[in-house]
């Protein structure tokens, strides 16, 4: 990864548990290259992130839950992350 900038990070309620969810911008080789968004989460506590296109996805992946069918809490944490990041 050539350069990041990352956001501040936000906690959001899951049936789960408590997850940290940050925006994060990056731009890989060659430094020209365009930047792009990804989403990140993880359990509180936890080192490792899970990455995702959406906030949606990296929730759901730091929760355990695969690709499909996501559940109604799924979108309602997403989108508080998403209004506190995106201000």
């Amino acid at each position: 990864m050539s350069s990041a900038n990352g956001s501040k990070i936000v906690t959001v309620l899951t049936p789960s548990g408590e997850i940290e969810v940050a925006r994060l911008r990056r731009r890989s080789e060659p430094p020209t290259s365009e930047w792009e968004s990804v989403w990140i989460a993880r359990r509180d506590g936890e080192t490792d992130w899970r990455r995702g296109a959406s906030a949606r996805e990296a929730i759901g992946l730091a929760t355990g839950l695969e690709g499909g069918a996501w559940p109604g809490w799924l979108a309602q944490a997403a989108g508080k992350a998403e209004r506190e990041l995106t201000r």
